[in-house]
């Protein structure tokens, strides 16, 4: 009997161990031993469930900001300034390319070539009406012999712009017709010969504007050629320029002789 015992308590540790051994590889394969044995194995190890972490958010994709209907990247178009003006008998102005107000630039010079200010920037056009009106007396004298002459016509300016708006000569010129009247059109860089002219009216100082040439790709409408490493020439132009000056510098010093009253 003693010895019956003993063999049951044998197998039943046997039977334990091996069920304990089961359960290690096995998780949850020996129920029925712990419902004898409560205490003699332990718990299966509880499975917790992770959670997905989230996709990260993808990043917001910049505004894509379109570019003024006409606008073309580097475009650039001439401006002019008033040089002088004089209220001695008929008011008259002279503008040109040299001189007067600056926009943030170290030079107040014009580009006759490519363009001086950016065609983002928004500006009264320079209008013009060629209606034959004769030089007031005395004003040949200011005049070198082909540039910055008197140009025969009446100046005003409209309304500001925005370059990229100047989509042709023509679009221009229809700025001024519908503001001025049907007579009057942009003023041109050759109009009072090259660089500048002179005519009738006060233009208010302080402003740069635009003015268009026919000859180079300095306006707003013209397409940007890429860099080429070559200077634009003009033929003369560096005599040109030396002449525009000494017109410019001695219509200042017959303005300045007669003051504004």
């Amino acid at each position: 009997m003693r010895r019956d015992t003993l063999l049951a308590v044998a197998l039943v540790a046997l039977s334990v161990l091996a069920n304990a051994v089961i359960e290690n590889l096995r998780p949850g394969s020996a129920p029925f031993i712990r419902a004898i044995l409560p205490g003699l194995l332990p718990a299966p190890p509880s499975r917790v469930a992770r959670p997905v972490p989230a996709p990260a958010p993808m990043p917001a994709r910049a505004a894509q900001v379109a570019p003024p209907r006409g606008s073309r990247p580097l475009a650039a178009g001439m401006t002019w300034t008033v040089t002088s003006l004089a209220r001695d008998g008929p008011a008259t102005s002279a503008v040109g390319c040299e001189g007067g107000a600056t926009l943030g630039s170290a030079t107040s010079r014009c580009n006759p070539y490519e363009g001086d200010t950016s065609c983002v920037r928004s500006l009264p056009l320079l209008c013009l009406n060629k209606n034959g009106a004769p030089a007031p007396r005395g004003d040949d004298g200011m005049a070198a012999p082909a540039f910055h002459r008197w140009s025969g016509a009446r100046l005003a300016l409209s309304p500001a712009v925005a370059g990229h708006a100047l989509t042709s000569a023509s679009s221009a010129d229809q700025i001024c017709a519908e503001r001025l009247g049907s007579d009057w059109r942009m003023a041109e860089f050759h109009d009072g010969g090259g660089w500048g002219l002179r005519g009738l009216g006060t233009i208010a100082t302080g402003t740069r504007f635009w003015v268009r040439i026919n000859d180079q790709p300095a306006n707003c409408w013209d397409p940007v050629a890429p860099p080429t490493g070559l200077a634009p020439t003009i033929a003369g132009s560096a005599a040109d320029l030396s002449r525009a000056r000494a017109a410019a510098s001695r219509s200042a010093s017959v303005s300045a002789a007669s003051p504004p009253r």
